[in-house]
C-alpha cells in the first residue's frame, strides 16, 4: 500500500470517528433539552399534551433517537 493510499485511510477513519462522536454529542444534547423543557412544565401542562411525568425520560429518548 503506497503512503498516501495510508494516509487517506487514516482521514476516513478519523472522519468516521469525528462524525460519530458528532452523532452523539447531538443526540445528548437532545435529550436533556427535550428532558429539561418537559420537565420544566406544570402537571397540567404535560396533561394538556397528554403526558405524565413518568413519560418524560422516554419522551425525551425517543427525541434524542429522531434526532
Amino acid at each position: 500500500m503506497t503512503q498516501k493510499a495510508e494516509d487517506n485511510r487514516s482521514a476516513s477513519w478519523m472522519t468516521a470517528a469525528f462524525r460519530g462522536a458528532r452523532a452523539r454529542l447531538d443526540r445528548s444534547r437532545t435529550y436533556h433539552r427535550a428532558l429539561n423543557e418537559l420537565s420544566a412544565l406544570t402537571d397540567g401542562e404535560l396533561r394538556e399534551l397528554g403526558l405524565s411525568r413518568e413519560m418524560i425520560r422516554p419522551v425525551a429518548q425517543q427525541a434524542a433517537h429522531a434526532a
